[in-house]
């Protein structure tokens, strides 16, 4: 299927909502390939990808906002009780 998406890509352009981008499909077919070894991280990498919204890439920015999000807060507590001090 991810053939049929990246002929899409290159012919009918990146805003065809069929499009798949190449390295997606690289990606795709590489945890495809490790998940006949490693039946839990194939189903977790396209369960994730399925049914997250963004898919994996959602997934990682949501995570990463999150990262930061708490990593702010822990610093404005730590100035906050740093400053109580001072």
């Amino acid at each position: 299927m991810d053939g049929i998406g990246v002929y899409k890509y290159y012919h009918s352009g990146a805003n065809n909502p069929n499009a798949v981008q190449p390295g997606k499909a690289g990606l795709n077919t590489a945890i495809g390939v490790y998940g006949l070894w490693n039946p839990a991280i194939g189903v977790t990498y396209f369960g994730v990808d399925a049914f997250y919204p963004g898919g994996v890439q959602g997934y990682v920015n949501d995570y990463s906002r999150s990262l930061n999000t708490k990593s702010s807060s822990q610093q404005e507590r730590l100035s906050l009780q740093l400053g109580y001090w001072h």
